[in-house]
């Protein structure tokens, strides 16, 4: 750390309370970067990136990054990989080598401070070890009892259920390893993003961050990535008139000297809260101070829970698509095939106007197995902006890769409407209606889709 000044936070009361009483109802994640690692090496305190990169850069035989670098050790490489045609794992080896070379200095004091107050779920966005060290140091002896999920490029694993009930530390950006399937460079952690869209993964991790407070510790990141983070945390769209249920609270030295990220984050709409801080330590310094003088006897911080789904549809599964007028009548068909053991999307909120819902409408569509639209005289109603519409669009365009022996869209009409009504669209007047008046559907049907259920949750299946 270069400047002795430190950072005033005697103005931000109203904000420390509000992610105090957070963290007490168990509700924030931190997400926690590299401008926190600051470690003892060789008797001396020093910028662990930094220390990295210079080493690295020595055995490369490479010139050493600007002290001004803000990823040195990305710099490094990058270098190396333009330079060399072959050889392109050695710094990715090397690189793990280093870092296991540092497991015996004693994890950054920020870091220990960071694993004294009660979180429970960390994402970590270094390839070290330093936080998981630290969180066994502090909560268990030494022990290692911190759960740190295996992922990396190439990996679809998740958040686990059998990892409830301890301390876990996500590697979001995966762990140093002799192989390049951790980020280093940009283009790695491009990959990654790549990663996430294609395949959807890690959900459950997301799923948690959406049901979560987040707070964003010293990432140290690009001002898109930062945009990225941010948008990719948050159920709905960042800039919404409506009100959030999520705040994201933000301390990274790197992004104060960046006027239009800040002016990005700090829209009135994006509710973003952003510690200005000199340095990102001095932040953890504070928070530890705070909390420990609201909680002086507490010694167990709290334990992670995988959280419960918030529908039981996540990847497969029925989707369920109705006007909001026949919303008692669609409960009912979701009870009956909720008992017979499908899972369903079905979605009770009104979501008349709501625009944000929009990319989480189509995800889920192309995520499911079946679609199952409930026909009646209210979706033939002239009325403007009906969600439902938006749903069977995507339905029809999602169904033209479904197979021709399981169809896709299951039409159940309810009510006296008929399939020759050329006010319904095409697609949905080409396949075939099952009569379920006031919602009791079949039992036949109800049979049928259970077995093709059952045939498409095969391992191996493609739909």
């Amino acid at each position: 750390m270069n400047s002795n000044s430190r950072t005033d936070f005697s103005q931000l009361e109203w904000k420390w309370n509000q992610l105090l009483d957070y963290i007490e109802a168990g509700l924030v994640v931190p997400v926690v970067g590299r401008e926190l690692l600051w470690a003892e090496i060789d008797g001396r305190l020093q910028y662990v990136p930094w220390y990295l990169a210079l080493q690295l850069a020595s055995r490369a035989e490479i010139e050493p990054p600007a002290l001004e670098d803000p990823d040195p050790v990305a710099t490094i490489v990058q270098r190396y990989l333009s330079s060399h045609t072959k050889g392109r794992n050695w710094p990715y080896t090397a690189l793990s080598q280093l870092t296991k070379e540092l497991e015996n200095t004693t994890p950054p004091r920020a870091l220990a401070k960071l694993a004294a107050c009660p979180f429970a779920l960390f994402i970590s966005t270094t390839t070290d070890a330093y936080l998981e060290r630290a969180l066994n140091n502090v909560r268990y002896d030494g022990r290692r009892q911190t759960v740190v999920p295996r992922y990396g490029l190439g990996s679809r694993n998740d958040l686990s259920p059998q990892e409830s009930g301890g301390t876990v530390v996500f590697p979001f950006l995966g762990r140093a390893n002799p192989t390049p399937d951790y980020a280093v460079t940009a283009e790695d952690v491009l990959e990654f993003v790549h990663q996430f869209q294609a395949t959807g993964t890690p959900r459950r991790l997301l799923d948690a961050l959406r049901q979560s407070h987040l707070l964003m510790i010293g990432g140290g990141f690009s001002d898109w990535l930062v945009r990225f983070l941010v948008r990719l945390a948050k159920p709905g769209r960042l800039w919404s008139s409506g009100h959030s249920q999520q705040t994201l609270f933000m301390a990274d030295r790197s992004i104060m000297s960046d006027g239009n990220l800040l002016d990005f984050l700090e829209h009135p709409l994006s509710d973003v809260e952003i510690f200005h801080v000199t340095h990102t330590d001095e932040f953890v310094d504070e928070l530890h101070r705070r909390w420990t003088a609201r909680h002086p006897q507490e010694e167990t911080p709290q334990t992670w829970q995988v959280p419960p789904r918030e529908d039981a549809a996540q990847d497969g599964g029925v989707f369920l698509s109705y006007h909001r007028s026949d919303a008692s009548t669609a409960r009912r068909v979701y009870e009956a095939l909720n008992a017979a053991g499908i899972d369903v999307w079905f979605d009770e909120r009104d979501l008349e106007g709501g625009v944000e819902f929009e990319p989480e409408i189509i995800s889920r569509i192309n995520r499911s197995f079946f679609f199952v639209a409930i026909l009646s005289r209210q979706t033939l109603s002239s009325e403007r902006s009906k969600f439902f519409r938006l749903e069977w669009r995507h339905a029809e365009t999602r169904s033209k890769y479904a197979p021709f022996d399981s169809p896709f869209v299951l039409p159940v009409v309810i009510d006296d409407v008929s399939p020759i009504d050329e006010r319904f669209p095409l697609f949905l007047r080409q396949v075939h209606w099952t009569k379920a008046p006031a919602g009791d559907l079949p039992s036949d049907f109800v049979r049928q889709l259970v077995t093709n259920y059952r045939e498409a949750q095969r391992p191996g299946k493609q739909r």
